[in-house]
């Protein structure tokens, strides 16, 4: 049965507000981060990508703009691309090491008028950066305390469901190119990762997990998104551990 999403849907308020909605002791505070220096909950991820709102909106960062995020995988990239998602603008997911040429190509091609890079791989970003484009680099204390100013709360923009959400570029050897995916079009792909990191068994040495599932049997609704059932399934079917 095809899923009847709303006409307003923003991936942010359907797969990680909604799990807050659903109560103390309940879905926001689950486990959502494993890292090796700690568990975050649904509820504090949500806190963290609000505050990375406020930074993009204090960029100038409007609805509909490309937002660069380039970082390891930790806590910071799932704020980041939540807080993109919650003020309506698109995320931009690249490769953190490439080389600055590389990195002309994506700040041409998406003219994204900000960039979120880590500080071990800011100077490449910066030495590529076009004056239509801020960086902002995560783990200078400049940027820390200005996430850690910034209120936990933030209004969701309710964004359309044809909007494009996230551009995700394809790798290779050749010109990467780019498919831009809708929420829909996202959800419907019963995606179980929004940061997909493989699970112990497999031969990546990252120590961080993450995952957001999502079933399309049904009218589902973000309650149904939530469930055990569907989240083992879901991530057993795809090869990715259940947090």
């Amino acid at each position: 049965m095809t899923v009847q999403f709303p006409e307003r849907l923003n991936i942010a308020d359907w797969l990680l507000d909604a799990r807050v909605r659903e109560g103390t002791g309940r879905g926001g505070d689950r486990p959502a981060v494993l890292t090796e220096t700690g568990t975050f909950t649904y509820r504090e991820v949500q806190a963290l990508a609000n505050r990375f709102g406020h930074l993009l909106r204090s960029a100038g960062v409007q609805p509909e703009q490309r937002v660069i995020i380039a970082l390891p995988d930790g806590p910071e990239f799932v704020a980041a691309l939540f807080g993109t998602l919650k003020v309506g603008a698109v995320v931009v997911m690249v490769n953190p090491q490439l080389a600055v040429d590389a990195i002309e190509y994506f700040y041409q091609y998406t003219r994204a008028t900000v960039a979120i890079v880590h500080r071990h791989s800011a100077p490449a970003f910066q030495a590529a950066r076009s004056a239509a484009t801020r960086v902002i680099v995560v783990g200078e204390t400049a940027t820390t305390r200005a996430i850690e100013g910034a209120s936990p709360e933030l209004e969701t923009f309710p964004s359309h469901r044809d909007d494009a959400a996230i551009w995700l570029f394809s790798g290779g050897t050749t010109v990467p190119m780019v498919p831009g995916f809708t929420a829909p079009g996202l959800l419907e792909m019963k995606m179980c990762h929004i940061s997909a990191v493989p699970s112990p068994s497999s031969s990546s040495t990252s120590n961080v997990r993450f995952h957001l599932s999502y079933s399309s049997t049904g009218s589902a609704s973000p309650a149904d998104v939530a469930s055990r059932r569907d989240e083992r399934s879901c991530c057993a079917a795809s090869g990715w551990t259940t947090i």
